[in-house]
């Protein structure tokens, strides 16, 4: 095989080497976020967190014992109000980092009280299997014991001029609540304070200390532009390329 037809095939391939491996990082851009400066939540109650795009928080949610000052919003609130100048396109990532099994709702509104006019929601993170501080399969199929994962989303969205805020709300208390208040024989501020153990056909066993909730947020520029392919696309350029390459270089065949 001549020298010149040994440069063929190395064009031919490395070009969508090269290009297969620059659309992958690219459309991978639109799930990264950045890690800036964490720090502990603010104090009880709501407080304004002006945000930093870029930036990775830490905080909480109230514990469910406290009314929620935030217009019709539940109780088990997230005490920062993160508030986000516009406009502006945003990517907001949201991950559990308390127990197994916690799940947020992701509120926005233009009032830092929550009530004119009413709260948009914009999303809520996925619901994961709880790990063994909350075992009661009969109520929940996810309350099982077997979750080794914290939930985890981004919100992609866009906010108009002025400031726009955002708060979280920990959906688990709520339906922990409703569920296992009446087995449990308790109100949903002692079952999420000491816990519960129930035996019996329906066994339930919630362990001490659920409430408040902890998560990360971090407020990032959302990527536009670069479209996201899936692997059949990409392979099919991927072999394509190289035969395109290779009929234009025929004559080093010769």
């Amino acid at each position: 095989m001549s020298r010149r037809t040994i440069h063929a095939f190395r064009v031919a391939y490395l070009i969508p080497v090269l290009a297969l491996a620059l659309l992958i990082s690219l459309g991978g851009a639109t799930h990264a976020f950045a890690l800036g400066n964490g720090g502990n939540p603010p104090p009880d109650p709501e407080v304004i967190v002006p945000v930093t795009l870029g930036t990775l928080y830490h905080g909480g949610t109230e514990n469910v014992i406290y009314s929620n000052s935030l217009g019709s919003l539940p109780d088990s609130v997230s005490i920062g109000e993160y508030a986000v100048s516009g406009p502006a396109t945003i990517a907001i990532t949201i991950t559990d980092n308390g127990y197994i099994a916690d799940y947020y709702q992701l509120w926005e509104d233009t009032d830092p009280g929550f009530s004119s006019p009413a709260p948009t929601l914009v999303g809520t993170t996925p619901q994961v299997h709880s790990d063994s501080n909350l075992v009661a399969p009969f109520y929940n199929a996810l309350w099982d014991g077997t979750g080794t994962t914290f939930g985890s989303e981004t919100f992609t969205v866009t906010v108009g001029s002025g400031t726009t805020y955002f708060v979280l709300v920990d959906s688990l208390f709520d339906a922990m609540g409703s569920a296992l208040d009446g087995p449990c024989g308790v109100s949903t501020a002692v079952l999420l304070s000491v816990g519960c153990t129930v035996s019996g056909l329906h066994p339930v066993q919630v362990s001490a200390g659920w409430s408040p909730g902890s998560y990360y947020i971090t407020f990032n520029p959302a990527v536009s532009g670069v479209p996201e392919f899936g692997s059949t696309p990409l392979l099919a350029v991927a072999l394509a390329i190289p035969a395109l390459m290779l009929l234009k270089n025929r004559r080093a065949w010769k």
